[in-house]
């Protein structure tokens, strides 16, 4: 009785403890990638940083978020030195700033994402990198650290301009609040989280820019309406609005139970269940 094809179990020149070479159904040679060491993901990160400051796009936006930065606190610096009556602190000038990159920074973050699909690079990224999700935490870390790259360029001007005011006028005030600093970096990376999962569930530039600007913009003033038109809506209205949740860790004045309890369901709406849906999305997308 001949033996059944193709055999059962390894064959009898296998070492013990490894496993048989891939053998070719009908001849030929076979390229084995079984044993291939995994893209580390530190050069994953480093490939994504190098996507976003190599096209156009991501470099000019990079220099244009810190030429407003420049612009920005430039003109609170102008303010200072006409007026002789207020005491500048480190908050003023970094306040303005981080409304500037408030909605420009998740931009960044979001073309990270959605570039491989708009432009139609994510074949050639997935067939390097089979695991999706690593390639997407790659972006996400990428995009961070550009975003903690511009908001170090934010303090760096902010000193710089206190300084000067305290040679022309000696009207500043040194003293630094920690919980203004931690609030407008919660501020900031708030946003940034709330980009990047909009635009792993759109997976489209276009549309991810409007619907995080509307998020920022748009839905704090539809709330305030119904809230204004319809009074008990007003409650229920403060938990999903993100911007309304986000003021008071920029104030730094986050210190309440129903403060944190808005900021967390409001995180919840539009960053954790969008994220966690655009990562099913990218997981099971076909890719064109």
């Amino acid at each position: 009785m001949s033996a059944p094809y193709p055999p059962q179990g390894p064959p009898p020149y296998a070492p013990q403890g490894q496993h048989p070479q891939p053998q070719p159904a009908h001849g030929g040679p076979v390229l084995d990638l079984s044993q291939t060491a995994r893209i580390p993901f530190t050069r994953l990160v480093k490939v994504e940083l190098r996507k976003a400051v190599d096209t156009s796009a991501g470099f000019w936006l990079l220099a244009a978020i810190a030429v407003l930065i420049i612009i920005v606190q430039g003109f609170v610096l102008v303010v200072g030195l006409f007026d002789d009556s207020t005491e500048f602190r480190l908050v003023d000038f970094t306040t303005f700033g981080g409304y500037i990159l408030q909605p420009l920074l998740p931009i960044v973050v979001a073309l990270q994402v959605t570039s491989e699909w708009s432009q139609r690079t994510a074949m050639v990224t997935f067939a390097t990198e089979p695991r999706r999700l690593v390639v997407v935490y790659a972006k996400l870390a990428a995009g961070a650290m550009l975003a903690l790259l511009m908001t170090v360029v934010l303090f760096i001007v902010a000193f710089v301009c206190l300084l000067v005011l305290w040679v022309a006028k000696d009207n500043v005030d040194w003293d630094t609040s920690l919980a203004g600093t931690a609030g407008l970096l919660l501020f900031l990376f708030v946003g940034v989280a709330v980009g990047f999962a909009v635009a792993t569930l759109l997976l489209n530039t276009p549309a991810t820019i409007v619907v995080f600007l509307a998020v920022i913009y748009a839905v704090p003033t539809v709330v305030a309406t119904i809230g204004a038109l319809w009074g008990d809506f007003r409650g229920f209205g403060r938990f999903i609005n993100l911007q309304g949740a986000l003021f008071p860790a920029l104030s730094g004045s986050l210190d309440s139970g129903e403060e944190w309890g808005r900021l967390a369901v409001a995180l919840l709406v539009w960053m954790v269940v969008p994220v966690a849906l655009g990562m099913m999305r990218i997981v099971r997308a076909e890719v064109k």
